[in-house]
């Protein structure tokens, strides 16, 4: 018996161990992709700023609210380094920074549960639910030095705040308020302790943890901020409870909202309650100390899911040995199967993310257009574009996404202020010009935009395909702009008759002369790509998915701006080279929309028919758009003369319960044509009949069934019934007319 509990806790320990390594591989993966946070323009250009002259922080605010000078210096040494690395040694060198981070904090939180006597089984379980959750935030933004630097904090408070180690906490702090504005955590988590420490009995020292805490505070003015670090300290708050934001950004949503739910924000909902429960019940195993440090990452990550990282890292920290501790109060046959089953899952799910993350199942899963291992590669939003404003010397003022301020900035500098930054945070009048675009329709675009250029002047305008489609067309029909640069990514245009003149005479020509045309032989291309991926199979689970985004992002350009052969082309070329990745894109519903779009005014009735119908399952939520795919679909196929799959696709409209009754009726006459076609005369006199019920008023109906009744079936007193009631109605027809007299004439006295 002993042998076998000996040989069952090697086999855990093992398990463990591949599960815990296959999960710091899946964090490396994560980790390992192209620089794309939009926010890394931002921190470069500051970087080039303060390494050229430290001091002009101070008067600067780079298109953001004036008293964005509380946060000058709170990131400095962030952004001295990341422009420094990305200036001499390339993109790559952030991605390795990056990487560096994420691995020691996740490196750092499992041995510290290791030091308080965790489990490897427990440690493993906790380490997925980290890479699960703060994988959010393995992104290039001082937000991971934060990870970081916690991380640290707590081995430093947990291993050594009872001995000198704890004045660690102290060099931390300086470089902690230098580089990121979450450096009040330190003094947080360090009183959290102090307090678990009271009460719990162990230590009660209130002088020395006062020299401690004022040490750290004291630290915190340790910069060129001073003091007035402190003062970001209020606006963080704001924006982590949404007040300070003017739109509604999901990083600062609470992950309890309901909005776009990811896999890290389900692992946070379902495991963080289990973590914080899990610490409360063992407080005795991890002492009340870090029971209340754990409480203070998931208080701000209740708040925002910005913070998610932070309370997921300090659970793998500190919550093992609760969890260790709670489920040794169970009978050991329970315990055992529970500390197993644990282990095992997260195992299975480690190696399935790992291969998801290699194949790019799990990046096209999440909607990231990254892929694993290009680290040479800068994909932020507008870099080719605001490439082109500097190469070409565009002239500003320029308008734009917020999005796009980050590479404009990386690119030009000074040159071009940005309207407002990537983190909207620009002044008041920017944050209202802003909602009042992005909330303007093809009505209204008109007006707000002139009203906007009169108090503004722009003489560049560069915007992506998302967030102003109003002004996107408004700036595309308007004679007195020009389109001078687009590519998958943001569209510029400029003001004719001003600076950029020579910019428009240089790319106006080129562009009007690549426009697309409209092509028959492009939209029986593109009929047939449709076809044959709606009636493909799923990719198998180990092949390499590389979904075209390029492609993606063109079309959505052409089909704001409704230029149907340009939508055509990028549309075809998608569908040839999504090689099965568009069955798991989570824009595949939105794809063979606009693929529906763009074969609308085509003959290729087949395609149609088939994006009808596989789109009709997707709007169950949307009954009137649900039955105008139908009404599609059978339009379509009743071009193509399928009499069978006419009365299937028509029947769903007379079972629908959203349809109408001109639907049901339209639906009636179209199974009626097609029973008539097939050479079932019954049944389309049938399906007449219940069309007439339903529009006892139309004399077309009525005629119709007539015709069938006297010319099909050869029943001329019921035909006879139907001819009389199409008259009564005011229809009108001689031949009509004439047919009632004859079969009066041949059928003498009352007909029944």
């Amino acid at each position: 018996m002993v042998r076998i509990f000996h040989i069952g806790a090697r086999a855990l320990t093992l398990i463990a161990a591949a599960a815990a390594a296959l999960w710091l591989l899946a964090a490396l993966l994560v980790s390992l992709t192209p620089v794309s946070d939009p926010d890394l323009g931002f921190h470069i250009s500051w970087g080039r700023l303060l390494l050229d002259d430290f001091g002009r922080a101070r008067s600067l605010t780079l298109g953001q609210h004036p008293s964005i000078v509380v946060y000058a210096y709170s990131y400095w040494i962030y952004q001295v380094v990341a422009a420094t690395l990305f200036d001499h040694a390339g993109p790559w060198s952030l991605v390795i920074l990056r990487e560096m981070m994420v691995l020691g904090a996740l490196a750092l939180a499992f041995l510290l549960a290791g030091r308080l006597g965790a489990p490897l089984w427990a440690r493993a379980t906790l380490l997925a639910f980290g890479v699960l959750v703060g994988q959010e935030r393995f992104v290039d933004r001082p937000d991971v030095f934060s990870t970081l630097a916690w991380t640290a904090a707590l081995w430093i408070l947990i291993v050594h705040r009872r001995g000198r180690g704890v004045w660690a906490l102290v060099p931390l702090q300086i470089l902690w308020v230098n580089t990121h504005l979450f450096f009040s955590l330190l003094p947080l988590g360090a009183a959290a302790f102090f307090a678990g420490d009271f009460l719990d009995g162990s230590s009660r020292n209130p002088r020395r943890t006062g020299l401690v805490l004022g040490a750290l505070v004291l630290a915190s003015f340790v910069g060129p901020a001073g003091p007035g670090a402190w003062a970001s300290q209020l606006k963080l708050a704001g924006f982590a409870s949404g007040r300070e934001a003017p739109v509604q950004i999901e990083e600062l949503l609470s992950p309890f909202a309901n909005y776009k739910n990811l896999l890290s924000v389900w692992a946070f909902r379902i495991g963080m309650p289990i973590c914080v429960i899990a610490a409360i019940a063992g407080r005795k195993r991890v002492g009340t100390g870090a029971v209340l440090a754990l409480l203070v990452p998931a208080a701000f990550s209740i708040l925002a899911r910005r913070t998610m990282a932070l309370f997921a890292l300090t659970a793998v920290a500190l919550a093992p040995s609760a969890l260790e501790f709670l489920v040794s109060c169970l009978p050991a046959a329970a315990a055992r199967s529970l500390r197993l089953a644990s282990v095992g899952v997260g195992l299975v799910a480690a190696l399935v993310g790992v291969v998801g993350l290699a194949n790019g199942r799990v990046l096209l899963a999440e909607d990231k257009p990254l892929r694993i291992g290009d680290i040479g590669r800068v994909e932020l939003a507008g870099m080719d574009a605001a490439r082109f404003l500097r190469d070409s010397d565009v002239q500003g003022p320029v308008f734009h996404n917020p999005v796009l301020a980050g590479a404009i900035l990386l690119h030009n500098g000074e040159r071009l202020t940005p309207f407002m930054d990537a983190r909207w945070v620009g002044t008041d009048e920017a944050v209202a010009v802003y909602r009042k675009l992005t909330r303007s329709d093809d009505a209204s675009a008109a007006a707000a935009w002139d009203e906007t250029q009169r108090a503004h002047g722009f003489e560049t305008v560069m915007l992506d395909f998302y967030e102003m489609p109003a002004l996107l067309r408004r700036l595309s029909e308007d004679p007195g702009w020009a389109l001078v640069f687009v590519d998958d990514d943001a569209a510029v245009f400029c003001r004719r008759g001003g600076p950029n003149d020579r910019v428009i005479a240089e790319r106006s020509p080129e562009i009007a002369a690549a426009r697309a045309l409209a092509d028959p032989d492009r939209e029986a291309a593109l009929g047939g790509e449709v076809v044959r991926f709606l009636g493909s199979r799923h990719p198998s689970p180990l092949v390499h998915l590389d979904f075209p985004w390029e492609s993606f992002r063109r079309g959505n350009f052409a089909l704001q701006v409704r230029d149907r052969p340009a939508a055509q082309v990028a549309y075809l070329d998608l569908f040839r080279r999504q090689r099965g990745s568009l069955h798991l894109s989570p824009h595949r519903v939105d794809v063979l929309r606009n693929a529906l779009w763009c074969l609308a005014e085509s003959g290729q009735w087949e395609a149609q028919a088939a994006l009808c119908s596989a789109l009709v399952v997707e709007e169950k939520s949307n009954p009137g758009r649900r039955i105008g795919l139908r009404v599609g679909e059978t339009q379509a196929l009743l071009k193509l003369g399928l009499t069978t799959e006419i009365e299937r696709s028509a029947l769903g409209i007379v079972r629908d319960p959203a349809a109408e009754a001109n639907d049901r009726w339209w639906a009636w006459t179209c199974i009626a044509s097609a029973r008539e076609t097939a050479g079932e005369s019954a049944g389309a006199a049938d399906a007449l009949r219940a069309a007439s019920r339903i529009r006892p008023d139309d004399a077309e109906t009525f005629q119709s069934l007539g015709t069938i009744l006297d010319t099909r079936l050869g029943r001329a007193a019921d035909a006879l019934e139907a001819y009389e009631k199409y008259l009564s109605l005011g229809g009108r027809s001689p031949a009509v007319e004439e047919r009632v007299r004859q079969i009066r004439q041949e059928r003498p006295g009352p007909l029944p």
